[in-house]
């Protein structure tokens, strides 16, 4: 089963912590809105559909490895080609020579049973993390500092969606994540209404409205 993001109880996920040390500097990978990959400041050209697909799979798991027979079921959504190994390492070889050419040659790593995407930051791991502390914040009753953690998280959107969600999963996740930043965001209203902010939330009730239970409890709040 794929890891997903999107607990906010508990310790932070294990990616943050460490699983895997290489770094290479100055590497950026966004994927919150469409597909960014910047290197030393500047944008990495990924064109085709399945190298964008690759990096995605590997983002959402940043610092971990993930399976060969994972990013085959999620990239040729469980219908591969034959030959599919070969085809997923000819794919790797080209994400590989394009960012290697950006001066980020080490960005994916070759670790059994998988591959490792190997970089400086990742939106969504930024995401998980300041969704995690903000929620923990709000708990803490410490609103001001939730609201400020969770706008935070909110702002790295770029996108309604999630980049790539075309195949099966990368659609999944993109609905997972859509409902995790619904929730942080109702959580952030919480936060401000909970500090008498009440004219500041009053926009973002626009985006609760058609889920009705956020939404109930955001106007009974305001009471």
């Amino acid at each position: 089963m794929w890891r997903s993001c999107c607990g906010y109880v508990g310790s932070l996920p294990a990616r943050l912590s460490g699983a895997v040390k290489l770094v290479v500097m100055s590497v950026v990978v966004r994927v919150m809105g469409p597909l960014e990959v910047i290197s030393h400041g500047r944008p990495v050209p990924i064109s085709a559909g399945k190298e964008r697909g690759l990096l995605v799979l590997l983002a959402l798991q940043s610092g971990r490895v993930v399976p060969s027979e994972r990013l085959i079921e999620a990239l040729w959504d469980g219908e591969p080609p034959p030959s599919v190994e070969t085809s997923l390492r000819v794919l790797v070889s080209r994400v590989r020579k394009t960012m290697s050419q950006a001066g980020a040659g080490r960005s994916i790593i070759t670790r059994s049973p998988g591959y490792v995407l190997n970089v400086d930051e990742v939106d969504v791991v930024a995401f998980e993390a300041l969704c995690l502390r903000g929620h923990h914040e709000l708990a803490d009753r410490r609103f001001a500092a939730a609201s400020a953690t969770l706008t935070q998280a909110l702002a790295l959107w770029r996108g309604e969606r999630l980049a790539q969600a075309g195949t099966r999963y990368l659609q999944a996740e993109s609905d997972r994540f859509a409902e995790v930043r619904l929730t942080a965001l109702e959580a952030r209203i919480e936060a401000d209404l909970a500090r008498g902010r009440h004219a500041d939330v009053l926009g973002d009730l626009a985006v609760l409205w058609p889920r009705p239970p956020a939404a109930r409890r955001a106007l009974g709040a305001m009471d």
